[in-house]
């Protein structure tokens, strides 16, 4: 018990020290002043009036907080919460344990099983701690959350930080788990909430059940938290110059180019948003080659029920930050048709999912390397061969049927080890 406490309570000690880290003086007495952000003492209580409402509701719900505890205090409090919050999602996001057999042979989906007996015949995995903290590190202090930061972009990063709640409670198909975890992103905003909508609805609509069903559900949850923006960007008959596609199109920041920034998280339009020693060869090499390693782990996990919806979500997220940098025509064609296109122009700003894809997929990379080897991983032929004397072990002969309750616990073909997190979760 008092591991598994530990295992849930790790990833958020992790994301606090790396919070307090990044963040450093920002954290001395008194208010950080950064581009978008602006804290001040005694804000007022008001509905902000006229032009596209970029700070609606945040600014608002700020001023209400801040009659409740000091501003500055309150400032520090949603910086380090965003880090919080992001890194415990991510973790949230990898399964609890793997199923193994008592005898030690390999679990049919493939996966690691690990020395140690524990409750319902499952194994421990050594690896979870490393992989959950290894996703949460990685979620919650990444070239993407730095640059925005930078930016003083507290309010989106509040959406990008309950993201991966939103995956979990819409693969799930639990509307009411998913408005939860859409309140940070309500409260960010219209770029919040933007980025919630591209991975929401794809997750929600690959999902194996009720696909149609959740998708309106989903569409709905966001539709209702997205009012307080929504109806105030309607009525103030805002426009878009398409020029501003070039002023906010995604940059190279390190030797790769452009598609190579984004491909590592960065990119980001302002140079002065650049993380220091972003540039250097070295440094960008390790991080594409983490990249696609990252990536490459996630496309492994077979059986994750958000895994397709993600991917999806990550796709599109980068041809956005792409068609901005590589093809403006077409953004500058869209946004002249109707200038609700406009929030596209920061292309950058939707490449979020594919952070939470290399953070997951960072994860389960760290599991994997992580985790004991086991002698019946080496060939099929000893998988086999352990199979086989445990069923003669058990009076079974080929062809009788195994309960699937029985001493292996239960199995699911190609679980990938994501029974515990999601059977019965429907």
């Amino acid at each position: 018990m008092r591991d598994h406490r530990f295992v849930r309570a790790a990833p958020a000690v992790a994301a606090l020290i790396v919070g307090i880290v990044a963040l450093g003086p920002a954290l001395r007495p008194g208010f950080v002043l950064r581009y978008d952000m602006v804290f001040v003492p005694d804000p007022p209580v008001a509905w902000p009036q006229g032009g596209f409402p970029r700070a609606v509701p945040s600014d608002l719900v700020v001023a209400l907080l801040s009659h409740v505890v000091p501003a500055p205090l309150l400032q520090k409090l949603i910086l380090l919460g965003v880090f919080v919050l992001a890194g415990t999602g991510a973790a949230a996001l990898l399964p609890r344990a793997r199923r193994a057999h008592e005898d030690g042979t390999a679990p049919m989906d493939g996966t690691v099983p690990v020395d140690g007996p524990v409750r319902g015949g499952e194994r421990k995995d050594a690896g979870l701690l490393v992989a959950r903290v290894a996703a949460a590190v990685f979620y919650a202090w990444n070239a993407y959350l730095a640059q925005r930061l930078l930016l003083g972009q507290w309010a989106l990063l509040l959406g990008f930080a309950g993201l991966p709640w939103a995956v979990r409670a819409a693969a799930r198909g639990d509307w009411r788990r998913l408005a939860l975890a859409l309140l940070p992103a309500a409260v960010g905003g219209f770029q919040a909430m933007l980025v919630s909508a591209l991975v929401v609805l794809p997750v929600a609509a690959t999902r194996e059940k009720d696909r149609s069903r959740g998708t309106l559900r989903a569409g709905a949850v966001l539709a209702v938290l997205s009012l307080p923006w929504a109806v105030p960007a309607l009525l103030s008959g805002a426009v878009t110059d398409p020029a501003g596609v070039d002023a906010f199109a995604a940059r190279a920041d390190g030797p790769f180019g452009t598609a190579g920034s984004l491909l590592t998280l960065g990119g980001i339009w302002n140079a002065e948003a650049t993380v220091p020693g972003q540039s250097a060869w070295w440094l960008a090499t390790a991080r594409l080659l983490l990249a696609v390693l990252a990536v490459a782990a996630f496309t492994r996990l077979r059986a994750a029920p958000y895994r397709t919806g993600l991917a999806i979500a990550a796709v599109m997220g980068l041809a956005i930050a792409l068609t901005g940098a590589y093809a403006p025509g077409a953004l500058k064609a869209l946004i002249a048709f109707w200038p609700g296109f406009g929030p596209l122009r920061d292309g950058q700003l939707y490449i979020a999912p594919l952070a939470l894809v290399q953070a997951v997929g960072f994860g389960s990379l760290a599991r994997r390397t992580t985790a004991p080897a086991s002698p019946y991983l080496s060939s099929p032929s000893r998988r086999r061969f352990g199979s086989d004397e445990r069923r003669r072990g058990e009076g079974l002969r080929d062809g009788d049927d195994e309960s699937p309750t029985g001493r292996e616990g239960e199995v699911r073909s190609g679980s990938d080890g994501w029974g515990e997190s999601w059977v019965g979760r429907e």
